[in-house]
């Protein structure tokens, strides 16, 4: 993903992303290995994150950052080191419009491949990958 959408993400939520595990601050943006097609979705989610973080005690949210933002199986995975009902269904919610979102330009996708399975628009689909993944394919 590019830095300056990165950059753009991780501001959203400071907290989450400009800390390392061990809870110190770094300059330096959290890397995201996924396509730029996905900054839309993970700004959402890095809002809505933060402003449910503020709602939390700030001896808590002290230890929230994010262990790994990712592309596996085609979808977004989103890694962070604690979780509650209301911050799985805000990564959820992230991860499932990936299964319809191209990692590559943000417009409408599906889940294509046979071996290597990713998200893409009609446009950037590989040739041979011209047949959809069903349902019942995917992990």
């Amino acid at each position: 993903m590019d830095l300056e959408k990165q950059l753009k993400i991780c501001s959203a939520a400071p907290s989450v992303f400009y800390r390392t595990p061990m809870g110190e601050t770094t300059e330096i943006p959290f890397p995201f290995e996924c396509g730029n097609g996905w900054a839309d979705l993970l700004y959402d989610a890095a809002v809505k994150l933060n402003a449910y973080l503020e709602t939390m005690p700030k001896e808590v949210r002290e230890d929230i950052v994010a262990m790994q933002v990712k592309e596996k199986y085609g979808t977004l995975r989103f890694y962070i080191s604690y979780y509650n009902d209301e911050i799985d269904a805000i990564i959820r919610e992230a991860e499932k419009k990936s299964c319809t979102t191209c990692e590559t330009c943000g417009k409408k996708g599906k889940t294509r491949g046979k071996f290597w399975l990713y998200t893409a628009c009609d446009e950037h689909t590989r040739e041979e990958d011209l047949q959809d993944v069903s349902e019942e394919e995917l992990p």
